[in-house]
C-alpha cells in the first residue's frame, strides 16, 4: 500500500498498521456487510435525492405519520420495496396544539394531565407551540395511539415500527409543575408510576415501538429506560456523545460520555435494537475529528444485528445525512460484547476493541483496533495519551468532504501518530 492509495469513502481516522500481535488476514470468501445499519430522520429533512440513490445507504427511515414530502414521493411500499424500514413519528405523550398531525386530531382537553393546582400541564420547552402533557395513565391515551397506528396501516401503508417521542418523561419542562399523583394529600406523580403507564401502552399499542428516552445528552442511563425495553424494540439514545446544549457544540467526555455506553450495553444486553442518533447539523466536512470520535465510540460495543447509526450533519445537496464512515463494519470481535467499559480500558488510557475481521465498503481489510480517548481534559491535564497498540501504525485515513452522496472522500496516506488528544478516536489496520 502506498501514499497514492485512495478510497472513494469515509470520514475519521483509521490507521493502517503491520500486525504483530494478532494473525488474522481478509477472507475474501466471505460476505461482509457494505455498511452498518443507519437511521435517517427525514421526519426531520427530507432528501433532495431520488430514493434509488440513498437506498444502498439507508436501512430505517423516520418519516412523519402522515406520509412525506420526498423527492419522487415514494410510498411506505414504495420505501420497502428498496429494503428500506419506515418508522412514523408519534409522541402519545403530547397534545400540540393547533394540532399537526391525524394523532392530535384525536386528543383533547380530556386527555390532559392535570397538576396539584388542578391546572392543566403544559410541556413548556421552548421553540415549541403550545403543547400539553397527556396523561398516559388514562386508557383512552392509549387506546387513540393504537387508533393512530390503525389509522397509518389503512391509509399509508405498512410500517416496520412506530416512533415513540419523548417517551415516560412527566418532569422536563412540565408547568406550573408535574402531573399529580392522584393521592391526598397531592403530589406529583412518580417516575415509577408514569413508567408503569408507559410500558402498559406500549404493550396495548399493538405494533413494534422505538423509543426515545433510552439516554440523554446528559449522559447515563435513566432509571426506566430498561423498563421501557421489555415491550419496545429498541430504543434511541438522542444526543448520543453530543453535548448539544453547549456553545459552541461539545462533545460527551468522561463520565458522560460513559453514560451513553450504558444505554448501548443495556440494550444489547436486552437484545434491542439500539439507535445512537447525533443531534448537531454542522457542516460535515468542517468536523471530521468529532465524527470520528463519534464513530469510534460506538463501534467500541457494536453488535451488527441490533446497533444502528444516525446523524444530522449538513454539507451538500442530498440532504441525506449518511457519512462514508458507516461504510466501516467490523466483524468478529476477539473479546465477547462486555458489560462493563473496564473491560476495553487500556494501559494507555484509551478505550480499545479488537476486531478480527474489518470490512470497507464490503471488503474485508482483515484485524482493527478501534480506539477512543474520552478523557475530560482539565487546567492541569490537557487529557492527551500516548498509544499503546498491538500494532506499529504506519498509515492513516485522512478525510475530505460530507456525506456519501455529497462527494465524502479519504485517502490511505503514511502516517504514524503516537498520541490521541482528548476527544479524539481512530480505527486501526494491520
Amino acid at each position: 500500500m502506498n501514499n497514492a492509495t485512495k478510497i472513494a469513502i469515509g470520514a475519521g481516522v483509521v490507521i493502517i498498521a503491520g500486525a504483530l500481535i494478532l494473525s488474522h488476514h481478509p477472507s475474501p470468501s466471505v460476505t461482509y456487510p457494505r455498511h452498518v445499519h443507519t437511521w435517517v430522520s427525514f421526519e426531520v429533512i427530507a432528501p433532495n435525492v431520488q430514493t434509488s440513490a440513498y437506498a444502498p445507504y439507508v436501512d430505517w427511515v423516520d418519516v412523519t405519520s402522515g406520509g412525506n414530502a420526498f423527492k419522487g414521493s415514494p410510498t411506505y411500499a414504495q420505501l420497502h420495496a428498496a429494503g428500506i424500514k419506515v418508522v412514523p413519528y408519534s409522541d402519545p405523550s403530547h397534545h400540540v396544539t393547533p394540532p399537526t398531525t391525524y394523532l392530535n386530531t384525536l386528543f383533547t382537553s380530556a386527555d390532559w394531565a392535570h397538576a396539584c393546582n388542578g391546572e392543566p400541564v403544559v410541556w413548556n420547552k421552548p421553540g415549541h407551540t403550545l403543547t400539553y402533557i397527556n396523561d398516559i395513565r388514562n386508557p383512552d391515551v392509549a387506546a387513540k395511539w393504537k387508533q393512530d397506528g390503525d389509522h397509518l396501516m389503512a391509509t399509508v401503508g405498512g410500517f416496520d415500527a412506530m416512533f415513540e417521542d419523548t417517551a415516560d418523561d412527566p418532569f422536563s419542562f412540565a408547568s406550573p409543575a408535574p402531573p399529580a399523583d392522584n393521592t391526598s394529600p397531592c403530589n406529583p406523580v412518580t417516575q415509577a408510576d408514569w413508567t408503569a403507564a408507559d410500558y402498559i401502552m406500549e404493550n396495548a399499542f399493538g405494533y413494534p415501538v422505538i423509543f426515545n428516552g433510552l439516554g440523554s445528552s446528559g449522559g447515563g442511563v435513566s432509571p426506566r429506560s430498561e423498563m421501557l425495553l421489555g415491550p419496545a424494540l429498541g430504543g434511541m439514545d438522542e444526543g448520543c456523545d453530543d453535548n448539544y446544549n453547549a456553545t459552541p457544540y461539545a462533545i460527551s467526555l468522561g463520565t458522560k460520555w460513559l453514560g451513553h455506553r450504558d444505554a448501548q450495553m443495556l440494550a444489547l444486553a436486552y437484545g434491542k435494537d439500539f439507535v445512537c442518533h447525533h443531534l448537531q447539523h454542522a457542516d460535515a466536512s468542517t468536523v471530521t475529528a468529532i465524527r470520528m470520535f463519534h464513530y469510534a465510540s460506538f463501534l467500541l460495543l457494536f453488535d451488527y444485528a441490533t446497533d444502528i447509526y444516525s446523524t444530522q450533519w449538513t454539507g451538500g445537496t442530498s440532504n441525506v445525512s449518511v457519512m462514508p464512515e458507516t461504510l466501516l463494519v467490523p466483524n468478529n470481535p476477539v473479546l465477547p460484547t462486555p458489560t462493563n467499559m473496564n473491560v476495553l480500558f487500556g494501559r494507555d488510557g484509551a478505550y480499545h476493541r479488537l476486531y478480527k475481521h474489518c470490512a470497507l465498503n464490503g471488503v474485508d481489510k482483515g484485524q482493527c483496533d478501534v480506539v477512543v480517548n474520552p478523557t475530560k481534559p482539565t487546567s492541569k491535564n490537557p487529557g492527551t495519551i500516548t498509544l499503546i497498540e498491538p500494532f506499529t501504525v504506519r498509515h492513516v485515513l485522512k478525510l475530505s468532504g460530507a456525506g456519501i452522496l455529497d462527494g465524502g472522500t479519504a485517502t490511505i496516506i503514511s502516517s504514524s501518530p503516537t498520541s490521541l488528544g482528548s476527544g479524539q478516536g481512530l480505527i486501526a489496520f494491520p
